[in-house]
């Protein structure tokens, strides 16, 4: 390659990085910890090396977004050690699985990469809570990011619900989940323990209406799926009811 060439193709790298460098800048407000923190939770993780090449071009928005679906494609995978009949059988409300020892430090490196991609932390702490049973390690990672982004008050209410869940009150996870329902960051994980709950207390009307809004407009496929089933099953229940 000559001296040309390569002055041609450095020219658009050059101002990609001037520009991510500049957009940066001008959210600083956003992202307030400096790199040593950001990759303290990134360390020995799986991308670490690609957050540390990302964010110092600028391009943290880009990383935290790929650190999700690594949380995604971990946590939709069954972990190489745990047999395969177990796996298939024990996710779900109401079954802790425990399989995923890494998911509360992916977790911890999209707070640290973007304290405010709040889908992404809901999802992994939710995950933690009312899949795998890790209630205080799901409670660090709200409280983390709650220290950046205090004025979401769903954190709050998520952190309400797992304290009832802890204490076996069904009934009262009700409130703080339906009211985490009306945002759009709301999982459909969640919706769908709450549509679980509705049915575990004996609310059907409630449960089919949580059930279609999730077949209808859910942004997970599996979840969809699974809510379709819910759907035929509860208006089931509705037929053979006596009137």
């Amino acid at each position: 390659m000559n001296a040309l060439s390569v002055l041609f193709l450095s020219i658009p790298l050059a101002a990609l990085v001037t520009i991510n460098t500049l957009i940066a800048s001008f959210h600083q407000d956003r992202y307030l910890e400096d790199l040593p923190q950001i990759f303290e939770v990134s360390s020995g993780q799986t991308g670490g090396t690609r957050d540390l090449v990302l964010t110092s071009l600028g391009m943290r928005a880009l990383a935290s977004d790929l650190a999700f679906l690594d949380v995604l494609v971990y946590y939709g995978s069954r972990p190489n050690e745990a047999d395969a009949h177990e796996w298939e059988h024990a996710s779900g409300w109401g079954s802790d699985t425990r399989m995923y020892v890494d998911l509360y430090a992916l977790g911890r490196r999209i707070v640290g990469l973007d304290p405010f991609f709040r889908s992404a932390i809901l999802y992994a702490a939710n995950s933690l809570a009312f899949n795998e049973g890790r209630n205080a390690q799901a409670i660090s990672l709200l409280k983390e990011a709650m220290v950046k982004d205090g004025g979401y008050w769903p954190y709050a209410l998520n952190l309400s619900a797992i304290a009832y869940k802890d204490t076996g009150e069904f009934a009262r996870l009700i409130e703080p989940i339906e009211e985490m329902r009306s945002y759009p960051e709301c999982p459909d994980m969640l919706k769908n323990i709450l549509g679980n709950i509705y049915i575990k207390t004996g609310r059907f009307a409630e449960a089919l209406g949580v059930f279609s809004e999730i077949a209808a407009s859910g942004k997970d496929e599996e979840y969809r799926k699974l809510a379709q089933e819910k759907v035929g099953y509860l208006r089931g229940l509705r037929r053979e009811r006596p009137h």
